[in-house]
């Protein structure tokens, strides 16, 4: 069964994937006049107005959230897995369609706001879910269903969860020798607070948990890379090199070749920060900010702080303290207590434990909007309590086979959430910020 969700996985998300998420999101770049590059400190800027309204979340509250299922064990463990398997190039791949992406998150998170809809209460929801029916026209109906049933399954027994709480008990386990039986209920109990306070208590715990990882994990990683700073242009050189040349990679075969590091790079840079998936316009629909464009820009950063950031502030660590042929688990670890010590692999405990959490309740958020979309209201109910159970369970399951469902579910994801943000494409660059 392995090897057929293995092969599976390896088929679907091959070189014409890659090359299809990478066209739109240059078409993006280009028709938006590279909002990403031009647009960026006004973005920053948007991310701490409010609206007088008080309507939904806060712009800086809804990008948490996404960021926060966005980030994940992938910041570390994704890095460190794509760097083993297509040499350290690459993380240059990474980073250079991460850019690109960023416009098509931009994209996706326009078209949420701009669809979304208020209730009674004056919360906010909106999503893929309702401008696929709007591109679809008469056959929107059934894609929406196909995205929001694949959301719904990969944040209840894929992304968000499976494989998140094995990286919160091998944290809890190596820090405190906690035993799954102790930590099962106990994370149950304490996602189901969560949970059952609703949207605006999940958006609350996302930001406050999400920037005191980062600030940590950014932090112990600047230090390191201060202590070896005479490593750095000898990194970023091999870095280049290698993503033009390849360079050796443990990943299976001697070499790692160009096809290789882009591959390795582009698919886990996606799987990271999700542009295009369409889980980050959910978040971007609750928001207070009914701008579009404006919205629009403040979701693109979470491509910045996840990918450009993170994600290269770990490839980096990976390359100066040269863990990074190691096997993923071992290498952040090793690279960490190079320079710390015992109080390294603490630091990553932490923060696994930490970016794990932020993850299922980001994951959480997009699950119980589209359970909401396909049953209604009562829809909610029913996913906290599946969810919590899925989060008990998830202490006594091996993670390997709910990651490889979860690729396969993203795709269920991605191809309707794509089509129709290219069948809707005028409305957002006729309406580009400027």
């Amino acid at each position: 069964m392995m090897e057929i969700l293995t092969e599976t996985v390896s088929v679907i998300w091959g070189m014409p994937m890659i090359l299809m998420l990478t066209a739109c999101g240059a078409y993006f770049t280009i028709k938006l006049r590279a909002p990403q590059i031009r647009l960026l400190p006004k973005a920053l800027r948007l991310l701490f107005t409010s609206s007088s309204e008080g309507k939904g979340i806060s712009p800086f509250s809804a990008l948490c959230t996404s960021l926060g299922a966005a980030a994940g064990t992938g910041n570390i463990i994704g890095v460190a897995t794509a760097m083993y398997t297509g040499g350290t190039g690459a993380l240059f791949w990474m980073c250079a369609v991460s850019l690109l992406m960023m416009a098509v998150q931009y994209a996706e998170s326009f078209l949420a706001v701009k669809y979304a809809t208020t209730d009674e209460n004056g919360n906010r929801s909106g999503g893929p879910m309702v401008y696929i029916r709007s591109a679809f026209k008469g056959k929107g109906k059934a894609f929406s269903y196909v995205f929001a049933v694949a959301v719904a399954l990969t944040a209840s027994i894929g992304m968000g969860s499976f494989p998140q709480v094995a990286s919160v008990k091998e944290g809890f386990s190596e820090l405190f020798g906690i035993s799954e039986y102790i930590l099962a209920p106990c994370l149950a109990v304490l996602m189901g607070f969560l949970l059952f306070g609703g949207v605006k208590k999940i958006s609350r715990a996302a930001a406050v948990i999400v920037p005191i990882t980062a600030l940590l994990y950014t932090m112990s990683c600047v230090g390191i890379l201060f202590l070896n700073a005479s490593k750095l242009p000898e990194a970023f050189t091999a870095i280049v090199k290698s993503a033009f040349c390849g360079r050796a990679a443990c990943g299976g075969f001697a070499g790692a070749t160009m096809v290789q590091a882009v591959q390795s790079g582009v698919s886990r840079g996606i799987f990271t920060n999700e542009a295009g998936l369409g889980s980050t316009p959910m978040a971007a629909a609750a928001s207070s900010n009914e701008n579009p464009c404006h919205q629009g820009l403040v979701s693109m950063t979470g491509t910045f702080f996840d990918t450009l950031i993170m994600c290269t502030l770990t490839g980096l660590v990976l390359t100066v303290t040269d863990t990074w042929h190691l096997s993923p688990i071992q290498a952040a670890s090793i690279a960490f207590a190079s320079a710390y010590g015992k109080v390294g692999a603490v630091i990553i405990s932490i923060s696994l434990v930490l970016l794990a959490l932020a993850t299922m309740l980001g994951w959480s958020f997009y699950g119980e909007t589209c359970t909401s979309f396909l049953f209604g209201e009562q829809g909610r109910m029913i996913f906290r309590l599946f969810f919590c159970v899925a989060i008990f369970l998830g202490c006594f399951v091996s993670p390997d086979a709910s990651w490889l469902i979860a690729d396969i579910l993203n795709v269920f994801m991605l191809v309707p959430n794509m089509v129709a943000v290219m069948l809707l494409s005028r409305q957002v660059t006729v309406e580009r910020s400027r």
